[in-house]
């Protein structure tokens, strides 16, 4: 029997899911035995566990990653990569967000690139 949600069911269990890890709830990837030294390896390195299963992950396996993203949030360090998603976040109009990663696996033939898009939509009210 094959298990379908309706969108709103999924909506509810990623939110749910996005919760968990802003809770610091475990990461649930899928490690070999090999992937799982490397990350032990790596945090005796003295780098986090988080960091250290990405480092650790092999490039040929594609992943999403879906994360919550406070209304909060702001950049530890003044990098320039990261600025602060509101300059008011006390604002009705602050909302915290779910962001979406896609890591597509490393190929080894040619593929020519069509497009390339990085961006943000702007949030708004729902009319």
């Amino acid at each position: 029997m094959e298990l379908t949600f309706t969108r709103y069911e999924m909506a509810r269990i990623i939110g749910a899911r996005a919760l968990q890890i802003a809770m610091d709830a475990p990461l649930l990837l899928k490690l070999s035995e090999d992937e799982l030294k490397k990350v032990e390896e790596l945090k005796k390195k003295g780098i986090a566990e988080r960091q250290a299963a990405r480092q650790a992950r092999s490039s040929t396996k594609g992943l999403i990653m879906i994360y919550p993203i406070s209304k909060n949030s702001k950049p530890i360090k003044e990098s320039g990569v990261r600025c602060a998603l509101y300059n008011d976040s006390n604002d009705p109009l602050a909302k915290d967000l779910i962001g979406i990663a896609i890591s597509f696996p490393k190929s080894n033939q040619y593929q020519p690139v069509e497009a390339y898009l990085t961006g943000t939509l702007a949030w708004r009210p729902v009319e």
